[in-house]
């Protein structure tokens, strides 16, 4: 068998390996690190990113017939195996969210009508930096563009800065856990030396 022939035969071999793993799961939301078969999880990523290569005009192993092959099983071309339903859940409320509140400072992390929501706008607000720039990411035009069309540029400056808040927080509370560290090492320290101070004051005073 040739080249392109052997190629086939793969691409048939993990199309089947995910029919299987639908059958199981009931969704062909494969994550990226799939213990049971590793092999798969890694071929879902390459077929998002080559999703992503051919809409940038880029070389692509895929082609509208494989698209077609996997829509059919529900494939999932979201990022990193965030299923279409659980995107579009938040994108609803990120919509109620700016009718409500505009688009200039990002959900609290305890917002109540989706409590999830600020993590969602965290996790997608690098991807989208990156095509906003021109990067490669795994993020697909239709996420993006309705993202786009959202405002969501407008919430990336505040998702940053809080990004940078919680990073200067964690790293003001290391060092805080160190200096704790260092005080309680040298107050037993101070003990010790107190001890062997005593100590030795015993034995001058028991001499002859």
């Amino acid at each position: 068998a040739n080249s392109s022939q052997m190629a086939e035969l793969r691409w048939a071999h993990r199309v089947a390996e995910l029919k299987c793993y639908v059958v199981g799961h009931g969704n062909a939301a494969v994550p990226k690190r799939y213990k049971e078969n590793p092999e798969l999880g890694s071929w879902v990523m390459l077929q998002r990113r080559n999703r992503w290569y051919m809409s940038q005009g880029k070389p692509s192993d895929l082609n509208k017939e494989k698209i077609a092959e996997l829509d059919k099983l529900g494939f999932d071309w979201g990022l990193q195996g965030e299923s279409p339903k659980k995107w579009e859940f938040y994108y609803g409320h990120l919509e109620n969210y700016k009718q409500k509140h505009g688009m200039k400072v990002m959900p609290p992390l305890d917002y109540k009508p989706c409590v999830g929501l600020a993590s969602w706008v965290a996790k997608q607000s690098k991807p989208f930096y990156k095509r906003m720039n021109g990067k490669s990411c795994c993020m697909i035009d239709e996420h993006y563009d309705k993202l786009m069309e959202l405002g969501f540029a407008e919430l990336l400056s505040d998702v940053f800065n809080k990004k940078k808040g919680r990073k200067r927080e964690k790293e003001k509370k290391g060092i805080n856990d160190e200096l704790m560290i260092i005080e309680n090492d040298n107050a037993e320290g101070n003990d010790d030396s107190m001890i062997v101070e005593e100590t030795e004051c015993q034995n001058q005073g028991g001499k002859p």
